[in-house]
């Protein structure tokens, strides 16, 4: 009686061992901050242990509903085995934003933001819109257990720096603001 306990112990343990190594996204973190929902968002199903993407994405002017099931796995997020999102390794490597079939966008590393928080790493998207004779980026703020914290729009302009549209969380706000000019775009 005393094996078939242990040997039912065993299992459970395992089982539960084996569940437990799948990383799924920790949604508290804007609830912590208190700060506005992000465009894009992603969201763990623990029940079914799946990641989406969602939410809305604005290319020059047409607005896309996104929801992409995601993967995490080795601090990359994946589309599948060979299509990167967003690399949080030291190799920073580009990545692809899908938007639907036939439309999908470059990813890059844009900058690393060390806070009192956490580390953020900084994806962009180039030229999602235009402002009169600017190319705008988007810029994602995101942190491997937390996903996408934070977003704005960067663009440059005389060599300066332009930064617009913050929504969400912004780590070390004095120190990278030090580096943009925060401007309204109208």
């Amino acid at each position: 009686m005393k094996v078939k306990i242990i040997i039912l112990c065993n299992f459970w343990l395992f089982f539960l061992n084996c569940k437990g190594k799948h990383d799924i996204i920790d949604n508290s973190f804007s609830k912590k901050f208190n700060v506005d929902k992000t465009s894009l968002v992603i969201n763990s199903n623990n029940e079914e242990n799946q990641t989406f993407i969602t939410g809305e994405f604005k290319y020059f002017s047409n607005n896309y509903s996104i929801k992409n099931q995601i993967y995490i796995k080795d601090s990359i997020y994946y589309y599948d085995k060979n299509n990167i999102l967003f690399d949080f390794s030291s190799k920073k490597e580009p990545g692809s934003f899908t938007i639907n079939d036939s439309l999908h966008l470059k990813v890059s590393f844009f900058n690393d933001i060390i806070s009192d928080q956490n580390k953020f790493r900084l994806f962009k998207i180039d030229n999602v819109e235009n402002y009169y004779t600017l190319n705008l980026t988007k810029v994602y703020i995101a942190n491997y257990k937390y996903g996408i914290v934070g977003e704005f729009i960067v663009t440059k302009e005389n060599n300066e720096w332009l930064i617009t549209n913050i929504i969400g969380y912004f780590p070390n706000n004095n120190l990278f603001l030090s580096k943009f000019k925060k401007v309204k775009l109208e």
